[in-house]
């Protein structure tokens, strides 16, 4: 697999510029003209990086020390600084910082008039490419340890110091150089070192107002991806569904096979099984009885009897409709108008039949239900 990929656009000098065409840190291509350039050979699932070159005496660069600011706010402080410095107007002045390096706040600054960034991004959409980013020509020179390394572009000489960056005529580098050694490179030592210089460009140009605007495209090698891994989630979900399923319907089926085995131990031998549940419910009304049930009332009349030990059950029966028939005795009637009192006082409707005599004690039939 290759290298990066860079194409270089050298604009501002009309419809002859020069290109360069770079892989993995090796010029492979270069001519005059943006019209011609060629469709680039190699891995096509390399992309290529388009970086415009623009003049080095049209942008101003200057190192200044910024704190820890948020970028907002070193942008602003950064402007400001460049109103100082700069005879640019302000309403046509743009400024664009370096990235912040860690530990440090020392950072490039590039002054250059807007009118100039829009002509440089015109001229590569007009010939097809909207460059990628924009990086003073003066930057393509990597800084030495010490001193100033110049190479020829035009008339002109471009200079770059480990804080200095500037395009000068040749009779003014000694001033502007203030007494630093002076290395000169020849054009092919710089395209020999452009590699490294633009696997991280010290400044680009195009921030802020002139960012590059990314055109929003369907990625259609990851909508297949995500369709196939939404099938995958859906064809697991439906096996979990039709496993849970299986599951319930397995244990219903146990469940009822449960009850039908209790009916068929509970219910008289003679009842055939055809609804357990309906038929358990039906056995166990019958039993309970109407009314408040069997239990609730043969319960409250006990609980009322254990308070009145003179009173006597001679008969008991239950009706289904919910009534129960108890016959009780007495030594005096007063003691069984006790026991009817206190059912009442247990929420229990106790209708007295005739009151009689036998064996010397009172005889009387109550019908209890609930109320």
């Amino acid at each position: 697999m290759s290298g990066p990929r860079f194409l270089l656009l050298y604009l501002g000098a009309g419809d002859d510029g020069p290109w360069l065409r770079l892989d993995d840190g090796r010029v492979v291509d270069r001519g005059e003209g943006f019209a011609g350039i060629p469709v680039p050979d190699g891995d096509p699932e390399v992309a290529e990086t388009v970086v415009g070159i623009v003049p080095g005496p049209d942008v101003a660069i200057h190192w200044v020390e910024l704190p820890d600011l948020a970028e907002p706010q070193a942008a602003a402080a950064a402007r400001l600084m460049a109103s100082e410095v700069s005879a640019e107007r302000l309403d046509n002045l743009h400024v664009a910082l370096s990235a912040r390096r860690d530990g440090e706040d020392e950072r490039i600054m590039g002054v250059v008039g807007a009118d100039r960034m829009t002509a440089w991004i015109a001229e590569g959409q007009a010939a097809g490419y909207d460059a990628d980013a924009l990086v003073p020509e003066t930057l393509l020179l990597e800084p030495p340890g010490e001193g100033l390394v110049t190479t020829e572009s035009g008339p002109l000489l471009l200079a770059r110091g480990r804080r200095q960056a500037f395009a000068v005529e040749p009779e003014l580098l000694p001033l502007l150089g203030d007494g630093a050694r002076i290395s000169p490179i020849s054009a092919d030592e710089v395209e020999a070192r452009l590699g490294a210089v633009l696997t991280s460009w010290p400044l680009d140009l195009r921030v802020g107002a002139f960012r590059k605007r990314r055109r929003w495209r369907i990625d259609w090698p990851l909508v297949r991806r995500l369709a196939l891994l939404a099938g995958a989630c859906f064809l697991v979900n439906a096996l979990i569904q039709l496993t849970l399923i299986a599951r319930y319907n397995a244990e219903t089926e146990r469940a009822e096979a449960r009850t039908a085995t209790i009916a068929r131990a509970v219910l008289p031998r003679a009842t055939r099984i055809r609804d357990p549940k309906a038929q358990l419910a039906e056995r166990l009304s019958s039993l309970r009885g109407g009314g408040v049930g069997l239990t609730a009332t043969l319960g409250g009349l006990f609980e009322v009897l254990r308070t009145a030990p003179n009173v006597e059950v001679k008969a008991l029966q239950f009706d289904p409709s919910g009534t129960l028939r108890v016959t009780l005795s007495a030594v005096s009637g007063g003691d069984l108008d006790l026991v009817r009192t206190a059912l009442g006082a247990r929420g229990l409707v106790a209708e007295a039949g005739d009151l009689r005599a036998a064996g010397g004690r009172q005889v009387v039939e109550y019908r209890i239900t609930g109320s």
